[in-house]
């Protein structure tokens, strides 16, 4: 509640110092020039220090729940952890009243923030430990995260104790990192918080779970993106503790047996950042290529672990062709190279149909046909002779297959089998000579039309 108050009772002081804090940014440029070397030196020097400070909070913090300590065990653990905290909303704190500075005062608060899903990231292992007992799948060393052997009411103090800090801890550290929008981001990281507290470490559920809580992330970070504010240094800050608790889930649920579906759901999640996100971001070409080439791969990567799940019977070509169809549809989304994703996804298609055994499998020529007319259409919305020639090649091996049945048929009936051929030559004959002309200009229409393509 002393946070909440100091927030709220000093907002016009913090202001103030605050704008004090962003002018003396670009008073140096103003002031006599031996004043102002010494203020941008100084300026340099404390942004190195408070960088330096809060990588080695961070390297600590992480050090102490990867190694901890002697003697500690994991009842105390909680404690420590709580410790810590508290101790940098203390910092905080002295870094508002008696230095009457801001900078350090949101370094502090935003640490506090980030490092509070490890608090609640605890009390549900406490939770987890109590309702399914110590597991057997971690790995001996680091076995002594778990927590057995608690108590009921002692978990149940530690929850309401952890409700008690929290409220304060995200209050005041949203508040100093992004006041205007501080009870959007309070809601939405209690959420997420609440979520890391379920005890579910079970798959299937741990992984739609994930999943879930990671789109939704992504979707509230898009529209708080949309504000100014969140492009300032404390409102990216704030951005990022956003995604530590998804992340911290993410990396709890491979300490525990996963399914095929975690990475194929991660992987089609680092797709979505890195071909759409990335461009939010940056205006670097060479980023955002790299960027949507990473995305493809991972694209694949997840399909690739979907068809190691799927029917062993069909051939494995086959499965995949609809990352085909995936990038003639990316290739309406990317900003370079589109032309290149179709081409690729063509070559795709007729090696597949090339190199794919039929024998005794029907659907694989329909499945041909059915690609060769797409890819046709593809060539002539997008005028590329690519897909065009990648259409004409599957189309040609799908009706390859039927020659099968055609040879069967001249066996058992040769006498019907060349009275049906004679009577459609005749026809033919009969339609080319009636309609030579208007065959020979539309033979040269396309032919010109087909000739500009690129």
């Amino acid at each position: 509640m002393k946070t909440m108050n100091f927030v709220e009772n000093n907002q016009d002081s913090l202001d103030y110092i605050q704008d004090r804090d962003m002018q003396s940014d670009v008073e140096p440029d103003i002031m006599p020039n031996s004043a102002s070397g010494r203020r941008w030196k100084t300026l340099k020097i404390t942004s190195l220090l408070r960088w330096s400070g809060s990588i080695l909070i961070v390297l600590s913090a992480i050090s102490f729940l990867i190694q901890g300590a002697e003697n500690v065990l994991p009842s105390y653990r909680y404690w420590v952890s709580l410790a810590f905290i508290l101790l940098l909303c203390a910092c905080g704190l002295i870094c508002a009243y008696s230095f009457r500075e801001t900078k350090g005062a949101r370094i502090f608060f935003g640490l506090a923030a980030a490092f509070l899903p490890v608090q609640v990231s605890q009390v549900s292992a406490m939770i987890y430990g109590y309702l399914h007992g110590i597991s057997d799948h971690l790995q001996t060393s680091i076995s002594w995260w778990q927590y057995g052997n608690m108590s009921l009411s002692t978990i149940g103090i530690n929850v309401v104790l952890t409700g008690i800090v929290s409220v304060p801890v995200v209050y005041g550290g949203f508040s100093i990192l992004a006041r205007k929008l501080r009870y959007q981001l309070g809601l939405v990281y209690g959420a997420a918080n609440l979520m890391l507290l379920l005890p579910f470490r079970d798959v299937i559920w741990m992984e739609l779970l994930i999943a879930g809580s990671l789109f939704w992330l992504r979707q509230v970070d898009g529209k708080m993106s949309r504000d100014s504010v969140m492009h300032l240094p404390e409102g990216i800050a704030a951005r990022v503790i956003l995604w530590i608790p998804g992340l911290i889930m993410v990396g709890r649920s491979f300490l525990y047996p996963v399914s095929f579906l975690l990475p194929a759901l991660l992987l089609a999640f680092a797709a979505i950042v890195l071909m759409i996100d990335i461009k939010k971001a940056t205006q670097s070409k060479v980023l955002i290529i790299t960027g949507e080439w990473a995305g493809i791969a991972a694209i694949f990567c997840s399909w690739l672990i979907v068809v190691d799940q799927l029917d062993g019977n069909m051939p494995f070509g086959i499965l995949l062709l609809p990352f085909s169809v995936v990038l003639f549809m990316l290739s309406e989304k990317v900003d370079y190279c589109a032309r290149w994703y179709r081409t690729s996804a063509s070559i795709l298609a007729a090696g597949v149909c090339l190199t794919t055994d039929s024998s005794g499998l029907y659907y694989v020529s329909v499945i041909s046909i059915f690609m060769g007319i797409l890819l046709a259409s593809a060539a002539i919305r997008y005028r590329e002779k690519a897909p065009g020639i990648a259409g004409a090649i599957c189309l040609i091996i799908g009706i390859l297959f039927y020659f099968e049945y055609v040879v069967n048929f001249y066996q058992s009936s040769p006498w019907l089998s060349s009275t049906v051929l004679g009577l459609f030559v005749l026809i033919l004959a009969s339609y080319i000579e009636n309609r030579e002309k208007k065959i020979a200009q539309k033979t040269k229409f396309y032919y010109n039309e087909i000739k500009n393509w690129d």
